[in-house]
C-alpha cells in the first residue's frame, strides 16, 4: 500500500499486518494522528483487543482487507 493510500484515507478500514514471527493479524484502523512522528501515526486496534500506533507510511508488511468472510458458529 501507497503512502497516497494512507493518512486519514483508511481511517475505519480492515488492514492485515504481519508482525515480526511473520504471521498476519488483522485489525482496524481507529485514529489517525498527525502530530504523532514524522508524516503522523494510526491507532490500529486488532481483533484480539491489541491497541498499537504506527507510521504506515513506513511499515511495509501490511494490506487492506477489502472482503472479510463472517464465519458464524450455531450450538
Amino acid at each position: 500500500v501507497t503512502l497516497e493510500s494512507s493518512g486519514k484515507k483508511i481511517l475505519g478500514r480492515r488492514v492485515s499486518v504481519q508482525w515480526a514471527n511473520h504471521k498476519w493479524y488483522n485489525a482496524t484502523v481507529e485514529a489517525f494522528d498527525a502530530t504523532k512522528g514524522g508524516k503522523g501515526k494510526h491507532k490500529l486496534l486488532y481483533d484480539d483487543g491489541c491497541v498499537k500506533w504506527y507510521d504506515m507510511s513506513v511499515k511495509l508488511n501490511w494490506k487492506l482487507i477489502e472482503r472479510e468472510t463472517l464465519v458464524e458458529a450455531y450450538f
